[in-house]
């Protein structure tokens, strides 16, 4: 079910398309699989220059603009609310239920199998769901090709689930996660080139401001997360929880500007912020004067550029082996942006 297209077969494209209504599955508690703003199941058939803005309702594979996908996705924006959770059906007997939420569900893809996602973004409200959801894509599902990626793209958005795999950009990724040479001139990719989530999480387990769970095969490169994230455990401003084989490079989170709040081993059924002293630190964390030198208006390159935030002007002269020291707590924190 889609608001332009339900089922694109294939053997075309669809070009400069555009949808505005609302679109909802009428028996979404039951059914209600592949639902999207503009297409519900897209089945090779690359989409270039396309947008949606109607809120989406359904069950599993939903999203802001497609469902389901399984090629190419380029300029592309959606601003409606994705929703599976909080629905309610009535049969023609009178019986009323009300849906636990849906799998796969991404503010502009629920499911996106290979193949490359670039100059993108999602710009609603609020997404609902149960796992496997991301502010952009749900699930990226890719691995063994440097080809299936997303590039210079973002999202921003309040994204609320009940179970796992759940990210500000991505839920669950086997992707290569970078940069677009082409994202600051187009209408809907990240200003900046870089891509990134804005916002706020909230899950069970593998929960990140940026990615939920990356696979073995998936990379994260030139890229940040300022996202509140609320979870039981796996978590990261960041990335919730990663495989071996993954490569992380130059992206991070600011530890002093947002929230994290999980279970700890004192206390272990009521959620707390988290702090220095109890797990706040995760992969891609920097502390704030830190991660602003970094951040550099977007450009991300803060620590390699210039004489006032490079490795000597916080560790001090290198001693006769090259190696820096760390004999205290203050150059321990720095030592996070060079590690």
């Amino acid at each position: 079910l889609g608001g332009l297209i339900g089922y694109a077969r294939g053997g075309g494209s669809v070009t400069n398309a555009s949808a505005t209504g609302n679109v909802s599955a009428m028996d979404y508690v039951s059914y209600g699989d592949y639902v999207g703003g503009l297409i519900g199941y897209s089945n090779d058939t690359p989409v270039v220059n396309a947008t949606a803005t109607g809120n989406v309702i359904g069950r599993h594979y939903v999203g802001g603009l497609i469902g389901y996908q399984n090629r190419d996705v380029t300029k592309t924006r959606a601003t409606g609310n994705v929703t599976t959770t909080g629905g309610v059906n009535v049969a023609s007997s009178g019986i009323t239920n009300t849906t636990v939420g849906g799998n796969y569900v991404g503010g502009l893809i629920g499911w996106q199998e290979s193949y490359s996602v670039k100059d993108s973004s999602y710009l609603g409200s609020n997404i609902t769901a149960q796992g496997y959801a991301g502010g952009l894509i749900g699930i990226y599902n890719g691995p063994g090709s440097s080809t299936n990626s997303v590039f210079g793209s973002y999202a921003n958005t309040n994204l609320t689930a009940t179970k796992d795999y759940v990210g500000g950009l991505i839920g669950f990724s086997e992707a290569n996660l970078s940069d677009s040479a082409t994202a600051a001139a187009s209408t809907y990719g990240s200003s900046t080139g870089h891509s990134y989530a804005l916002g706020n999480v909230t899950g069970r387990y593998d929960i990140g401001g940026l990615i939920g769970r990356m696979g073995s095969h998936g990379s994260v490169t030139n890229a940040y997360a300022k996202v509140n994230v609320t979870a039981d455990r796996n978590f990261g401003g960041l990335i919730g929880h990663f495989s071996p084989g993954v490569e992380v490079t130059n992206s991070h989170y600011d530890m002093s500007n947002v929230t994290i709040s999980a279970y700890t081993p004192a206390s272990p059924t009521t959620r707390v912020v988290l702090d220095d002293t109890n797990g706040l630190l995760t992969i891609g964390g920097l502390y704030g004067p830190q991660y602003s030198a970094w951040f550099n208006n977007g450009v991300l390159d803060g620590l390699s550029t210039g004489a006032t935030n490079n490795a000597a002007n916080y560790f001090g002269t290198a001693g006769s082996d090259g190696y820096y020291s760390i004999d205290s707590i203050a150059k321990l924190k720095h030592y996070l942006g060079f590690a």
